[in-house]
């Protein structure tokens, strides 16, 4: 045991790199020649990017403030407070459609569906909810869908009998708008009844906009998440724009089909929601209480 101890004793005097040696000698360093060869390699080159330009952000930021503001103009917010690589921006323009395209098509759906209820008296005090991707700024070429909700506190008719109706109206009435018109009753084929006891729902073609649209009675619970993501989608717009990537790099991988055992798009936005609360970017919402009516800023009365 004494002979091991001289050993290591011996370690720590001529090896100051070892662990023994280090905590022996406190204070130890390279030799002159390597001192220069490291000040040599770790020389700082200026950075060129655009947030470590200030002269370029104070031009940006001046070009958006003189500029009119347009909601509709494109799907990239204000490039004077939101920076992204321009890979980045080339993508989300080619899986993107513009704001203003896909809120025409989706009003343009709502307002054929509610045109079939509004003079039916079972739907009393009806409306048509729009959520999903289309509502908070995930809408992707050739993959999203449109998704409606139908309110009805006082139906005059079971729910499967309301889907029934409501089916046969469309297929009937609003050939020259929609195909393929379909009731969705397994819940091995929707995406929609998990958190409802009726599953039912509707599932058709959109002709003019080339996307298919689901529609659902009184499953509040999808809207409640659907406000959930929009309220993240405006505290930050770098939210929107990295859960669209996400989203699209899901799909290009086969991983975001829940009805072949894949994630969901909300189950992918949650992971993003808390990569970027690590990241101290997004808050808790669920933290951010009033206090006088203990409820979120994002939760809603009317459902």
């Amino acid at each position: 045991q004494q002979q091991q101890q001289q050993q290591q004793q011996q370690r720590g005097q001529h090896h100051a790199y070892t662990t023994s040696g280090i905590d022996n000698h406190k204070s130890f360093g390279f030799n002159r020649s390597a001192q220069l060869q490291v000040q040599n390699t770790n020389i700082r080159k200026p950075s060129i990017t655009p947030r470590a330009n200030p002269t370029y952000m104070q031009q940006q930021q001046n070009q958006s403030q003189s500029k009119p503001k347009n909601k509709t103009s494109g799907d990239i917010p204000n490039m004077g407070y939101v920076y992204i690589g321009s890979r980045m921006s080339q993508l989300i323009s080619h899986i993107g459609l513009s704001d203003r395209e896909v809120e025409e098509n989706q009003n343009r759906i709502k307002a054929s569906i509610a045109d079939i209820l509004k003079s039916e008296k079972n739907f009393a005090g009806f409306d048509v909810v729009e959520y999903g991707s289309s509502s908070h700024k995930l809408f992707i070429k050739d993959y999203s869908d449109f998704d409606f909700c139908i309110r009805c506190k006082k139906l005059g008719m079971s729910h499967d009998e309301a889907i029934e109706y409501i089916a046969t109206t469309l297929s009937e009435t609003k050939k020259t708008e929609f195909q393929s018109v379909k009731v969705i009753d397994a819940i091995k084929d929707s995406v929609h009844g998990y958190n409802i006891k009726d599953i039912n729902h509707l599932s058709f073609f959109d002709k003019k906009s080339g996307r298919s649209v689901d529609l659902v009675l009184n499953n509040l619970p999808e809207i409640g998440s659907s406000r959930f993501i929009e309220a993240y989608e405006s505290i930050d717009p770098r939210f929107a724009l990295l859960c669209r990537v996400v989203k699209y790099w899901a799909q290009q991988r086969k991983i975001n089909s829940p009805l072949n055992g894949t994630l969901s798009t909300y189950s992918l936005v949650l992971m993003v929601i808390n990569f970027l609360q690590l990241r101290r970017v997004l808050p808790t919402l669920s933290i951010m209480v009033d206090r006088s009516t203990g409820l979120s800023p994002w939760s809603t009365q009317d459902d």
